[in-house]
Protein backbone atom coordinates (compact mmCIF):
# COMPACT_ATOMS: atom_id res chain seq x y z
CA UNK A 1 0.00 0.00 0.00
CA UNK A 2 1.46 3.48 -1.07
CA UNK A 3 1.13 5.73 1.90
CA UNK A 4 3.69 8.88 0.56
CA UNK A 5 2.66 12.16 2.73
CA UNK A 6 2.65 13.61 -1.07
CA UNK A 7 -0.80 11.24 -2.02
CA UNK A 8 -2.69 12.64 0.86
CA UNK A 9 -5.56 14.85 -0.47
CA UNK A 10 -5.26 18.58 -0.45
CA UNK A 11 -7.61 18.80 2.27
CA UNK A 12 -5.88 16.81 4.57
CA UNK A 13 -2.61 18.56 3.90
CA UNK A 14 -4.90 21.66 5.07
CA UNK A 15 -6.02 19.85 8.01
CA UNK A 16 -2.28 19.10 9.03
CA UNK A 17 -0.98 22.64 8.19
CA UNK A 18 -3.48 24.22 10.33
CA UNK A 19 -1.78 22.72 13.56
CA UNK A 20 1.63 24.43 11.92
CA UNK A 21 2.99 27.50 12.24
CA UNK A 22 3.82 29.36 9.23
CA UNK A 23 7.49 28.90 9.65
CA UNK A 24 6.88 25.58 10.34
CA UNK A 25 5.11 24.80 7.08
CA UNK A 26 7.89 26.32 4.93
CA UNK A 27 10.74 24.83 6.73
CA UNK A 28 9.55 21.38 6.54
CA UNK A 29 7.71 20.65 3.17
CA UNK A 30 8.99 23.44 0.45
CA UNK A 31 11.06 22.58 -2.31
CA UNK A 32 10.35 18.88 -1.95
CA UNK A 33 8.35 17.93 -5.20
CA UNK A 34 5.72 19.53 -7.23
CA UNK A 35 3.14 18.56 -5.69
CA UNK A 36 3.64 20.01 -2.22
CA UNK A 37 4.99 23.73 -3.58
CA UNK A 38 1.28 24.01 -5.28
CA UNK A 39 -0.62 23.29 -2.11
CA UNK A 40 1.76 25.35 -0.04
CA UNK A 41 1.31 27.94 -2.67
CA UNK A 42 -2.35 28.32 -2.42
CA UNK A 43 -2.66 27.44 1.17
CA UNK A 44 -4.88 30.49 2.78
CA UNK A 45 -1.84 31.99 5.21
CA UNK A 46 -2.71 33.13 8.72
CA UNK A 47 1.11 34.66 9.19
CA UNK A 48 2.04 35.59 13.06
CA UNK A 49 5.42 36.86 13.53
CA UNK A 50 4.95 36.89 17.36
CA UNK A 51 8.07 35.29 19.47
CA UNK A 52 9.97 35.03 16.14
CA UNK A 53 13.43 35.85 16.02
CA UNK A 54 14.92 37.65 12.33
CA UNK A 55 15.97 34.58 11.08
CA UNK A 56 12.71 32.91 10.60
CA UNK A 57 11.29 36.35 9.72
CA UNK A 58 13.51 36.66 7.01
CA UNK A 59 12.89 32.73 5.86
CA UNK A 60 9.40 33.41 5.82
CA UNK A 61 9.39 36.31 3.73
CA UNK A 62 11.77 34.89 0.80
CA UNK A 63 9.09 31.82 0.58
CA UNK A 64 5.38 33.95 1.12
CA UNK A 65 3.52 35.01 -1.94
CA UNK A 66 1.61 37.82 -0.64
CA UNK A 67 -1.39 36.76 -2.58
CA UNK A 68 -1.98 33.65 -0.13
CA UNK A 69 -1.69 35.69 2.68
CA UNK A 70 -5.39 36.47 4.62
CA UNK A 71 -4.37 37.52 7.93
CA UNK A 72 -1.16 39.17 9.05
CA UNK A 73 -0.06 40.06 13.19
CA UNK A 74 3.40 41.70 13.79
CA UNK A 75 4.73 42.59 17.57
CA UNK A 76 7.80 44.10 18.64
CA UNK A 77 8.17 42.28 22.18
CA UNK A 78 11.11 39.53 20.67
CA UNK A 79 12.36 41.35 17.25
CA UNK A 80 11.71 44.80 16.89
CA UNK A 81 11.37 47.04 13.80
CA UNK A 82 9.09 43.90 12.41
CA UNK A 83 6.51 46.39 10.26
CA UNK A 84 9.70 48.21 8.76
CA UNK A 85 11.63 45.21 7.54
CA UNK A 86 8.62 44.02 6.51
CA UNK A 87 8.14 47.25 3.85
CA UNK A 88 11.65 46.45 2.55
CA UNK A 89 10.37 42.92 1.46
CA UNK A 90 7.37 44.05 -0.10
CA UNK A 91 7.68 47.52 -1.21
CA UNK A 92 4.49 47.78 -2.93
CA UNK A 93 2.12 45.62 0.27
CA UNK A 94 -1.65 47.07 -0.36
CA UNK A 95 -1.46 45.74 -4.13
CA UNK A 96 0.48 43.18 -3.73
CA UNK A 97 -1.73 41.41 -0.39
CA UNK A 98 -4.98 41.67 -2.26
CA UNK A 99 -6.47 38.89 0.07
CA UNK A 100 -5.55 39.99 3.44
CA UNK A 101 -8.25 40.37 5.39
CA UNK A 102 -7.24 40.94 9.12
CA UNK A 103 -4.33 42.68 10.17
CA UNK A 104 -2.85 43.34 13.74
CA UNK A 105 -0.23 45.92 15.27
CA UNK A 106 0.60 44.59 18.87
CA UNK A 107 3.29 46.53 20.76
CA UNK A 108 5.32 48.17 17.65
CA UNK A 109 6.78 51.19 16.85
CA UNK A 110 5.24 51.56 13.48
CA UNK A 111 2.32 50.27 11.68
CA UNK A 112 1.44 49.45 8.06
CA UNK A 113 -0.45 52.84 6.83
CA UNK A 114 -1.93 52.44 3.17
CA UNK A 115 -3.59 49.26 3.65
CA UNK A 116 -5.31 46.48 0.93
CA UNK A 117 -9.08 47.53 0.41
CA UNK A 118 -9.56 44.06 1.83
CA UNK A 119 -8.53 44.67 4.87
CA UNK A 120 -12.38 44.47 7.06
CA UNK A 121 -10.87 43.38 11.14
CA UNK A 122 -7.74 45.79 12.48
CA UNK A 123 -6.38 46.01 15.97
CA UNK A 124 -3.70 48.26 17.41
CA UNK A 125 -2.78 46.87 20.54
CA UNK A 126 -0.18 49.07 22.79
CA UNK A 127 0.92 50.95 19.16
CA UNK A 128 1.77 53.98 21.77
CA UNK A 129 3.99 56.03 19.44
CA UNK A 130 1.69 56.08 16.33
CA UNK A 131 -1.53 57.63 17.41
CA UNK A 132 -2.39 59.76 14.63
CA UNK A 133 -1.43 57.36 11.94
CA UNK A 134 -3.80 54.59 13.71
CA UNK A 135 -6.77 57.18 13.11
CA UNK A 136 -5.96 57.76 9.34
CA UNK A 137 -5.62 54.09 8.92
CA UNK A 138 -8.96 53.30 10.73
CA UNK A 139 -10.67 56.06 8.79
CA UNK A 140 -9.68 55.00 5.55
CA UNK A 141 -10.69 51.23 6.07
CA UNK A 142 -14.13 52.78 7.36
CA UNK A 143 -15.97 51.64 4.54
CA UNK A 144 -14.76 47.91 5.00
CA UNK A 145 -13.90 47.79 8.52
CA UNK A 146 -16.05 44.73 10.33
CA UNK A 147 -13.60 44.12 13.20
CA UNK A 148 -12.09 47.24 15.28
CA UNK A 149 -10.07 46.46 18.27
CA UNK A 150 -8.15 49.98 19.66
CA UNK A 151 -6.68 50.87 23.06
CA UNK A 152 -8.14 54.58 23.79
CA UNK A 153 -11.60 55.28 23.07
CA UNK A 154 -9.83 58.88 22.39
CA UNK A 155 -9.02 57.41 19.09
CA UNK A 156 -12.57 57.00 18.08
CA UNK A 157 -13.12 60.72 19.10
CA UNK A 158 -11.53 62.66 16.91
CA UNK A 159 -13.26 60.79 14.50
CA UNK A 160 -15.97 62.13 12.24
CA UNK A 161 -17.04 59.44 10.01
CA UNK A 162 -19.31 56.44 9.68
CA UNK A 163 -18.58 52.58 9.59
CA UNK A 164 -21.08 50.98 7.95
CA UNK A 165 -20.20 47.21 8.07
CA UNK A 166 -18.54 47.43 11.60
CA UNK A 167 -19.90 44.64 13.86
CA UNK A 168 -17.30 44.31 16.39
CA UNK A 169 -15.80 46.75 18.07
CA UNK A 170 -13.63 46.26 21.15
CA UNK A 171 -12.24 49.16 23.38
CA UNK A 172 -9.43 48.29 25.88
CA UNK A 173 -9.40 51.21 28.29
CA UNK A 174 -5.70 50.26 29.85
CA UNK A 175 -5.40 53.28 26.60
CA UNK A 176 -6.47 56.02 28.85
CA UNK A 177 -2.90 55.52 31.06
CA UNK A 178 -0.85 55.22 27.81
CA UNK A 179 -1.77 57.60 25.13
CA UNK A 180 -1.25 60.89 27.44
CA UNK A 181 -1.61 62.99 24.20
CA UNK A 182 -5.40 61.88 23.44
CA UNK A 183 -6.14 61.57 27.68
CA UNK A 184 -7.43 64.96 29.37
CA UNK A 185 -6.62 65.32 32.69
CA UNK A 186 -9.95 67.08 33.43
CA UNK A 187 -12.81 64.54 34.42
CA UNK A 188 -15.12 63.45 32.26
CA UNK A 189 -18.74 61.96 31.69
CA UNK A 190 -19.14 58.33 30.36
CA UNK A 191 -21.93 59.34 28.18
CA UNK A 192 -19.02 60.88 25.85
CA UNK A 193 -17.73 57.70 26.09
CA UNK A 194 -20.87 56.07 24.74
CA UNK A 195 -21.28 59.27 22.31
CA UNK A 196 -18.04 58.16 20.87
CA UNK A 197 -19.66 54.75 19.83
CA UNK A 198 -22.59 55.93 18.88
CA UNK A 199 -21.36 58.46 16.17
CA UNK A 200 -19.79 55.52 14.80
CA UNK A 201 -23.49 54.73 13.55
CA UNK A 202 -22.58 51.39 13.19
CA UNK A 203 -24.61 48.23 13.52
CA UNK A 204 -22.18 46.53 15.98
CA UNK A 205 -22.89 43.31 17.45
CA UNK A 206 -20.32 42.17 19.38
CA UNK A 207 -19.26 44.92 21.75
CA UNK A 208 -16.38 44.31 24.56
CA UNK A 209 -15.08 47.36 26.83
CA UNK A 210 -12.68 47.46 29.46
CA UNK A 211 -13.14 50.48 31.76
CA UNK A 212 -10.39 51.81 33.83
CA UNK A 213 -10.15 54.92 33.83
CA UNK A 214 -10.74 57.17 37.33
CA UNK A 215 -11.58 60.39 36.01
CA UNK A 216 -15.19 59.96 35.44
CA UNK A 217 -17.61 61.57 37.29
CA UNK A 218 -20.81 59.89 35.81
CA UNK A 219 -20.85 56.05 36.23
CA UNK A 220 -25.05 56.27 36.00
CA UNK A 221 -24.58 55.75 32.25
CA UNK A 222 -21.89 52.99 32.28
CA UNK A 223 -24.89 50.30 31.42
CA UNK A 224 -27.30 52.71 28.99
CA UNK A 225 -26.59 51.20 25.83
CA UNK A 226 -30.16 51.64 24.51
CA UNK A 227 -28.34 53.36 21.08
CA UNK A 228 -27.49 49.57 20.60
CA UNK A 229 -30.55 47.60 21.33
CA UNK A 230 -31.78 47.05 18.11
CA UNK A 231 -28.69 45.24 16.64
CA UNK A 232 -26.35 44.06 20.12
CA UNK A 233 -25.89 40.07 20.54
CA UNK A 234 -22.68 39.77 22.64
CA UNK A 235 -21.67 42.12 25.22
CA UNK A 236 -18.40 42.10 27.46
CA UNK A 237 -17.63 44.50 29.89
CA UNK A 238 -15.12 44.75 32.36
CA UNK A 239 -15.38 47.50 34.90
CA UNK A 240 -12.51 47.94 37.16
CA UNK A 241 -13.25 50.79 38.57
CA UNK A 242 -13.62 51.60 42.47
CA UNK A 243 -17.05 51.69 42.13
CA UNK A 244 -19.89 49.47 43.28
CA UNK A 245 -23.07 48.69 41.54
CA UNK A 246 -26.48 47.17 42.79
CA UNK A 247 -27.89 44.63 40.80
CA UNK A 248 -31.25 46.27 40.20
CA UNK A 249 -29.03 49.45 38.41
CA UNK A 250 -27.55 46.72 36.25
CA UNK A 251 -30.69 44.70 35.60
CA UNK A 252 -32.66 47.84 34.49
CA UNK A 253 -30.37 48.76 31.85
CA UNK A 254 -29.83 45.26 30.63
CA UNK A 255 -33.07 44.17 30.09
CA UNK A 256 -33.66 46.81 27.76
CA UNK A 257 -31.06 44.88 25.22
CA UNK A 258 -33.98 42.69 23.57
CA UNK A 259 -31.43 41.03 21.53
CA UNK A 260 -28.67 40.12 23.93
CA UNK A 261 -27.67 36.22 23.29
CA UNK A 262 -24.36 36.21 25.11
CA UNK A 263 -22.97 38.49 28.29
CA UNK A 264 -19.98 38.56 29.91
CA UNK A 265 -19.21 40.82 33.12
CA UNK A 266 -16.64 41.33 35.44
CA UNK A 267 -18.01 43.98 38.44
CA UNK A 268 -18.07 45.20 42.04
CA UNK A 269 -21.16 44.71 43.57
CA UNK A 270 -23.22 45.11 46.79
CA UNK A 271 -24.49 41.69 46.64
CA UNK A 272 -24.20 38.50 45.09
CA UNK A 273 -27.13 36.23 44.69
CA UNK A 274 -27.41 33.56 42.18
CA UNK A 275 -30.95 33.43 42.32
CA UNK A 276 -31.68 36.93 41.55
CA UNK A 277 -29.57 36.30 38.46
CA UNK A 278 -31.20 33.35 37.39
CA UNK A 279 -34.69 35.10 37.51
CA UNK A 280 -33.30 38.08 35.20
CA UNK A 281 -31.15 35.44 32.56
CA UNK A 282 -35.11 33.88 32.16
CA UNK A 283 -36.40 37.14 31.45
CA UNK A 284 -33.73 37.22 28.44
CA UNK A 285 -32.72 35.39 25.25
CA UNK A 286 -28.44 35.51 26.86
CA UNK A 287 -27.75 31.59 26.48
CA UNK A 288 -24.07 32.48 27.18
CA UNK A 289 -23.55 34.32 30.21
CA UNK A 290 -19.83 34.96 32.13
CA UNK A 291 -19.12 36.52 34.94
CA UNK A 292 -16.37 37.61 38.04
CA UNK A 293 -18.19 39.53 40.74
CA UNK A 294 -16.24 41.19 43.00
CA UNK A 295 -18.07 41.88 47.00
CA UNK A 296 -17.47 45.19 48.22
CA UNK A 297 -15.18 45.89 50.63
CA UNK A 298 -17.69 47.98 52.65
CA UNK A 299 -18.86 44.57 53.51
CA UNK A 300 -17.94 42.68 56.12
CA UNK A 301 -17.86 38.79 55.00
CA UNK A 302 -18.06 36.73 58.47
CA UNK A 303 -19.79 33.31 57.01
CA UNK A 304 -18.32 30.10 55.20
CA UNK A 305 -17.43 31.09 51.73
CA UNK A 306 -19.71 27.85 50.38
CA UNK A 307 -22.57 29.86 52.08
CA UNK A 308 -21.91 32.70 48.73
CA UNK A 309 -22.41 29.58 46.22
CA UNK A 310 -25.54 27.82 47.91
CA UNK A 311 -27.62 29.92 45.53
CA UNK A 312 -25.53 28.88 42.25
CA UNK A 313 -26.27 25.43 43.49
CA UNK A 314 -30.11 25.36 41.82
CA UNK A 315 -31.40 23.32 39.11
CA UNK A 316 -31.21 26.05 36.80
CA UNK A 317 -27.25 26.62 37.23
CA UNK A 318 -26.81 23.15 37.69
CA UNK A 319 -28.96 20.70 35.29
CA UNK A 320 -30.46 23.25 32.65
CA UNK A 321 -27.46 25.37 31.69
CA UNK A 322 -24.66 23.47 33.63
CA UNK A 323 -23.05 27.03 34.63
CA UNK A 324 -20.47 26.07 37.44
CA UNK A 325 -19.38 28.82 39.75
CA UNK A 326 -16.10 29.23 42.14
CA UNK A 327 -15.22 31.66 45.15
CA UNK A 328 -12.12 32.05 46.58
CA UNK A 329 -10.26 35.49 48.53
CA UNK A 330 -7.63 37.97 46.48
CA UNK A 331 -5.54 39.25 48.61
CA UNK A 332 -3.58 42.63 47.26
CA UNK A 333 -2.08 46.28 48.84
CA UNK A 334 -3.02 44.97 52.29
CA UNK A 335 -7.17 44.42 51.25
CA UNK A 336 -8.61 40.90 50.94
CA UNK A 337 -11.65 40.72 48.58
CA UNK A 338 -14.24 37.79 47.49
CA UNK A 339 -14.75 36.80 43.87
CA UNK A 340 -17.27 34.63 42.74
CA UNK A 341 -16.92 33.76 39.16
CA UNK A 342 -18.10 31.31 36.17
CA UNK A 343 -16.15 28.56 35.17
CA UNK A 344 -13.70 27.57 33.46
CA UNK A 345 -13.95 31.70 31.39
CA UNK A 346 -12.47 32.71 34.91
CA UNK A 347 -10.36 29.84 35.92
CA UNK A 348 -6.35 31.11 36.31
CA UNK A 349 -4.15 29.87 33.64
CA UNK A 350 -1.13 30.83 35.96
CA UNK A 351 -1.66 29.00 39.51
CA UNK A 352 0.54 28.64 42.28
CA UNK A 353 -0.26 25.17 43.32
CA UNK A 354 -0.75 25.29 47.10
CA UNK A 355 -3.09 23.32 49.75
CA UNK A 356 -5.18 26.60 50.34
CA UNK A 357 -5.66 27.55 46.52
CA UNK A 358 -6.43 24.92 44.30
CA UNK A 359 -8.81 23.70 43.14
CA UNK A 360 -11.06 26.74 44.54
CA UNK A 361 -14.58 25.93 46.34
CA UNK A 362 -17.03 25.95 43.40
CA UNK A 363 -19.83 23.89 42.37
CA UNK A 364 -18.23 21.88 40.17
CA UNK A 365 -19.51 17.55 40.44
CA UNK A 366 -16.69 15.52 41.73
CA UNK A 367 -17.28 13.16 38.70
CA UNK A 368 -16.12 16.56 36.53
CA UNK A 369 -13.32 18.21 38.81
CA UNK A 370 -10.74 16.43 36.29
CA UNK A 371 -11.59 17.98 33.39
CA UNK A 372 -12.86 21.65 34.44
CA UNK A 373 -9.48 22.31 37.12
CA UNK A 374 -6.99 20.07 36.11
CA UNK A 375 -7.04 19.35 31.95
CA UNK A 376 -7.98 22.57 30.84
CA UNK A 377 -4.61 24.49 29.48
CA UNK A 378 -2.50 26.61 31.95
CA UNK A 379 -0.04 28.54 30.96
CA UNK A 380 2.35 28.43 33.67
CA UNK A 381 2.54 25.86 36.93
CA UNK A 382 4.14 26.52 40.01
CA UNK A 383 4.85 24.16 42.74
CA UNK A 384 6.28 25.07 45.65
CA UNK A 385 7.62 21.61 47.66
CA UNK A 386 8.33 24.07 50.62
CA UNK A 387 4.80 23.85 51.17
CA UNK A 388 2.42 20.88 52.31
CA UNK A 389 2.08 19.55 48.51
CA UNK A 390 2.67 16.19 49.53
CA UNK A 391 -0.65 16.57 51.66
CA UNK A 392 -2.84 16.80 48.41
CA UNK A 393 -4.80 14.44 46.82
CA UNK A 394 -3.38 12.34 44.35
CA UNK A 395 -6.50 11.63 42.34
CA UNK A 396 -5.98 13.83 39.71
CA UNK A 397 -2.52 15.80 37.77
CA UNK A 398 -2.39 18.45 35.16
CA UNK A 399 -2.10 16.95 31.38
CA UNK A 400 -1.96 20.19 30.03
CA UNK A 401 0.85 22.81 31.32
CA UNK A 402 2.88 24.86 29.13
CA UNK A 403 5.14 26.11 31.90
CA UNK A 404 6.53 24.72 35.12
CA UNK A 405 8.47 26.11 37.95
CA UNK A 406 9.88 24.17 40.69
CA UNK A 407 10.59 25.72 44.08
CA UNK A 408 12.41 23.81 47.28
CA UNK A 409 15.11 23.63 48.92
CA UNK A 410 15.72 20.07 47.26
CA UNK A 411 14.68 18.49 43.74
CA UNK A 412 11.59 16.39 45.01
CA UNK A 413 11.27 12.71 43.12
CA UNK A 414 10.59 12.49 39.39
CA UNK A 415 7.42 10.46 40.42
CA UNK A 416 6.46 12.88 43.11
CA UNK A 417 6.37 15.80 40.40
CA UNK A 418 4.74 13.03 37.39
CA UNK A 419 2.21 12.83 40.51
CA UNK A 420 0.83 16.39 39.83
CA UNK A 421 1.72 17.04 36.29
CA UNK A 422 2.59 15.48 33.23
CA UNK A 423 5.35 16.17 32.14
CA UNK A 424 5.08 15.47 28.34
CA UNK A 425 3.56 18.64 27.64
CA UNK A 426 5.94 21.09 29.12
CA UNK A 427 7.65 23.46 26.93
CA UNK A 428 9.56 26.01 29.67
CA UNK A 429 11.18 24.41 33.05
CA UNK A 430 12.45 26.98 35.65
CA UNK A 431 14.31 25.19 38.17
CA UNK A 432 15.97 28.66 39.45
CA UNK A 433 14.53 28.66 42.62
CA UNK A 434 15.99 24.93 43.74
CA UNK A 435 18.71 26.11 46.38
CA UNK A 436 20.31 22.38 45.85
CA UNK A 437 20.47 20.56 42.68
CA UNK A 438 23.24 18.38 40.76
CA UNK A 439 23.76 17.37 37.53
CA UNK A 440 22.42 14.27 37.43
CA UNK A 441 19.25 15.59 39.00
CA UNK A 442 18.72 18.13 36.36
CA UNK A 443 19.48 15.31 33.48
CA UNK A 444 17.45 12.88 35.36
CA UNK A 445 14.45 15.11 34.83
CA UNK A 446 15.23 16.05 31.43
CA UNK A 447 15.16 12.87 30.59
CA UNK A 448 10.98 13.03 31.71
CA UNK A 449 10.44 16.28 29.35
CA UNK A 450 10.80 15.25 26.26
CA UNK A 451 9.55 18.44 24.53
CA UNK A 452 11.56 20.69 26.57
CA UNK A 453 12.82 23.61 24.56
CA UNK A 454 13.51 26.67 27.14
CA UNK A 455 15.19 26.24 30.80
CA UNK A 456 15.62 28.78 33.13
CA UNK A 457 18.47 28.50 35.56
CA UNK A 458 19.62 30.64 38.31
CA UNK A 459 23.33 30.64 38.25
CA UNK A 460 25.51 29.07 35.33
CA UNK A 461 25.88 25.32 36.06
CA UNK A 462 29.10 24.48 35.03
CA UNK A 463 30.13 20.88 33.51
CA UNK A 464 26.87 21.02 32.94
CA UNK A 465 25.91 19.67 29.06
CA UNK A 466 22.30 20.02 27.95
CA UNK A 467 20.66 17.88 25.69
CA UNK A 468 20.91 19.14 22.05
CA UNK A 469 16.84 19.31 21.63
CA UNK A 470 16.79 22.08 23.86
CA UNK A 471 17.86 25.28 22.54
CA UNK A 472 16.64 28.11 24.80
CA UNK A 473 17.81 29.02 28.01
CA UNK A 474 17.64 32.10 30.62
CA UNK A 475 20.35 32.57 33.07
CA UNK A 476 19.34 34.93 35.90
CA UNK A 477 22.76 35.93 37.56
CA UNK A 478 25.96 35.73 36.41
CA UNK A 479 29.12 35.17 38.30
CA UNK A 480 32.52 37.05 38.20
CA UNK A 481 34.01 33.74 38.79
CA UNK A 482 32.16 32.08 35.89
CA UNK A 483 33.86 30.85 33.08
CA UNK A 484 32.28 32.71 29.78
CA UNK A 485 34.49 29.73 27.48
CA UNK A 486 33.64 27.08 29.63
CA UNK A 487 29.92 28.30 28.97
CA UNK A 488 30.04 28.89 25.42
CA UNK A 489 31.80 25.27 25.03
CA UNK A 490 29.15 23.46 27.08
CA UNK A 491 26.31 25.40 25.47
CA UNK A 492 27.25 25.61 21.91
CA UNK A 493 23.94 24.94 19.99
CA UNK A 494 22.40 27.67 21.75
CA UNK A 495 19.19 29.95 19.54
CA UNK A 496 17.68 31.99 22.09
CA UNK A 497 19.78 33.40 25.58
CA UNK A 498 18.06 35.65 28.07
CA UNK A 499 21.50 35.87 30.52
CA UNK A 500 22.44 39.04 33.12
CA UNK A 501 25.65 40.05 31.47
CA UNK A 502 28.56 41.84 33.56
CA UNK A 503 30.26 44.32 30.78
CA UNK A 504 29.30 44.99 27.00
CA UNK A 505 32.49 42.66 26.18
CA UNK A 506 30.61 40.02 27.78
CA UNK A 507 28.18 40.76 25.72
CA UNK A 508 30.31 40.74 22.20
CA UNK A 509 31.91 37.42 23.27
CA UNK A 510 28.30 35.46 23.37
CA UNK A 511 27.12 36.79 19.92
CA UNK A 512 30.55 36.17 18.32
CA UNK A 513 31.21 32.99 19.51
CA UNK A 514 27.19 31.12 19.64
CA UNK A 515 27.72 30.83 15.72
CA UNK A 516 23.84 29.28 15.95
CA UNK A 517 22.33 32.20 18.50
CA UNK A 518 19.32 33.37 16.83
CA UNK A 519 17.72 35.61 19.50
CA UNK A 520 20.01 37.55 22.41
CA UNK A 521 18.63 38.86 25.39
CA UNK A 522 20.85 40.98 27.83
CA UNK A 523 20.48 42.57 31.42
CA UNK A 524 22.69 45.25 32.22
CA UNK A 525 22.86 48.57 33.21
CA UNK A 526 22.64 50.51 29.70
CA UNK A 527 21.83 53.57 30.59
CA UNK A 528 25.09 55.40 31.14
CA UNK A 529 25.98 53.38 27.78
CA UNK A 530 23.23 54.57 25.51
CA UNK A 531 24.23 58.05 23.97
CA UNK A 532 26.60 55.91 21.78
CA UNK A 533 25.09 52.47 21.80
CA UNK A 534 23.26 52.61 18.06
CA UNK A 535 23.41 49.76 14.96
CA UNK A 536 25.99 51.14 14.15
CA UNK A 537 28.57 50.92 17.08
CA UNK A 538 26.95 47.50 17.22
CA UNK A 539 28.23 46.46 13.99
CA UNK A 540 31.30 48.11 14.62
CA UNK A 541 32.47 46.21 17.70
CA UNK A 542 30.85 42.91 17.15
CA UNK A 543 32.31 40.92 14.09
CA UNK A 544 29.39 38.52 13.23
CA UNK A 545 26.75 41.15 12.74
CA UNK A 546 28.72 42.93 10.09
CA UNK A 547 28.37 40.01 8.26
CA UNK A 548 24.44 39.68 9.22
CA UNK A 549 21.04 41.40 9.11
CA UNK A 550 20.13 42.06 12.54
CA UNK A 551 17.54 44.18 14.67
CA UNK A 552 18.02 45.62 17.71
CA UNK A 553 15.70 47.03 20.71
CA UNK A 554 17.02 48.68 24.06
CA UNK A 555 15.70 50.03 27.12
CA UNK A 556 17.99 51.50 30.34
CA UNK A 557 18.42 47.84 31.57
CA UNK A 558 18.05 45.22 28.87
CA UNK A 559 19.09 44.71 25.22
CA UNK A 560 17.27 42.69 22.55
CA UNK A 561 18.83 41.64 19.16
CA UNK A 562 17.46 39.20 16.76
CA UNK A 563 19.94 38.01 14.03
CA UNK A 564 19.45 37.36 10.80
CA UNK A 565 20.96 35.83 7.85
CA UNK A 566 23.88 37.10 5.79
CA UNK A 567 23.61 40.75 4.77
CA UNK A 568 23.94 41.39 1.29
CA UNK A 569 26.58 43.99 0.25
CA UNK A 570 25.01 47.79 -0.23
CA UNK A 571 22.07 46.99 1.29
CA UNK A 572 20.57 48.62 4.65
CA UNK A 573 21.56 47.11 8.02
CA UNK A 574 17.98 45.63 8.15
Amino acid sequence: MNSRFELFSTKILYEIFDYLSTYDVFHAFINLNYRLNYSINIYPLKVDLRNISRLKFDYICYYLRPEQVISLIFSDDNMSDQVIVFQRYFLYFKYQFINLRCIKFIRTDDILFDLPYSVSALTFQGCMYVSQRIVETIVKQAKSLTYLKVDCIHLLQSIDITFPSLTYLHICDVGMKIFCCFLKENESSFNDYHLSIKNLRSPIQHLKLSIENKNFIDYNSIFNFDYLSHCLTNLTLICLINKTFSFEFIQHYLIQLLNLKSLTIIIKLDLIDGKQWEEFIRKTKIIKFNFQFILSESITFTQNKSILLDSFRSVFWLKEKYWYVACNKHRSNQNTQIYVYSIPKFLPTCINYTKDYYPPLSTVPSNDEQRIFYSKYIEHLCLDFNKSIDDLPRNYRFSHVNSLNLIGSTLPSIDNIMSIVDLNQIKELDISHIKNISIGEIHLLLEHIPNLNHLIFKNFIPLFKPPSHIYSFTIEKWKLSDDLNLFCRMFPHVKSLKIYINSLEMMIELINRLKYLESILVWYNFEKHVPFISMNWLRRNIPRLRRKKFTCKEDDYYMIISIGNNRKKKLSSF
